[in-house]
């Protein structure tokens, strides 16, 4: 099959186990293989948690082939439906992002450093607040379901005390 390439073409190549070899092209046109469709991907924390029904989830948010999630390490990727420590639970479709390839991993690159492992709190600062924050800059307007961002809480605060005046 013959692709018209430009310059705005990112190519893989991917060899299959076979040896035989596969070409993606991601393109910035609605043509694209990867088409930029963005999932929500929920995990029930662990096998207990899903057992007696707790409503508590890992959340990772896929797009373009990748998996990306906040963890105690910083901001990771995996296959999708691959983070090892949950039982899967759900795949929620968001939408289509009209970033390409090449900007999502530009983006995601560019906040990674705003998102040090250290920072990790399991009931505040977590993985769905990396979901919420993620999804709304791959696809504006839209909102991770409420369901899966229990425990996302509250944007931080300015890093100055704001202090009461008296009156």
């Amino acid at each position: 099959m013959d692709v018209d390439v430009n310059l705005e073409v990112l190519a893989w190549v991917h060899m299959k186990p076979s040896a035989s070899t596969e070409v993606f092209v991601d393109t910035l046109d609605d043509g694209m293989l990867f088409d930029g469709e963005v999932k929500l991907q929920v995990y029930h924390l662990a096998k207990a948690v899903k057992a007696i029904g707790l409503p508590i989830y890992h959340t990772g948010v896929e797009v373009y082939g990748l998996e990306h999630y906040f963890c105690v390490n910083g901001v990771e990727s995996c296959w999708p439906r691959g983070y090892g420590q949950g039982v899967h639970k759900a795949a929620v479709p968001l939408g289509k992002t009209k970033l390409s390839n090449a900007r999502v991993e530009q983006m995601i690159k560019k906040i990674k450093p705003k998102w040090p492992g250290k920072d990790y709190k399991l009931l505040s600062h977590n993985c769905q607040t990396f979901a919420v924050e993620l999804v709304s800059l791959l696809l504006p307007g839209v909102v991770v379901p409420s369901e899966y961002r229990r425990f996302a809480g509250a944007k931080p605060q300015a890093s100055k005390p704001v202090l009461a005046r008296r009156y």
